[in-house]
């Protein structure tokens, strides 16, 4: 199943010390993940370690860079939407926003471990 990255889920490495891509992979065992180009874009343009080390995993996860266009975040949606697909997200509007248009959210739940929720 394809997992959408926005970069709030990716910045989650380094600012809450949880490998995503292991917990991920535990809530959903067929997980294929995925980002957009406009998320890359932005997180270029960040200049942290959290930045740093989710661009830096992109690349060593094997993560899929799609273009999805802009507003990033109505991309996404649209895109996990059209494809069946997980958003994985710790922006609270956006994961609102998701699961209104019918999309599972994957997020944090209490500073420690990815929950998935579904509309």
């Amino acid at each position: 199943m394809k997992v959408i990255l926005d970069s709030n889920c990716l910045m989650m490495l380094t600012e809450f010390k949880i490998n995503i891509y292991d917990e991920i992979k535990k809530l959903i065992p067929d997980a294929e993940f995925i980002t957009s180009a406009e998320v890359v874009a932005e997180l270029e343009k960040i200049n942290n370690l959290h930045a740093k080390v989710a661009l830096s995993s992109i690349s060593s996860e094997e993560v899929r860079i799609e273009k999805m266009g802009r507003p990033v975040d109505d991309a996404l949606i649209k895109y996990a939407k059209e494809n069946n697909a997980v958003l994985c997200s710790n922006d609270k509007e956006l994961r609102r926003k998701a699961l209104k248009r019918g999309v599972p959210v994957i997020f944090m739940r209490a500073k420690k471990k990815l929950d998935i929720i579904r509309p």
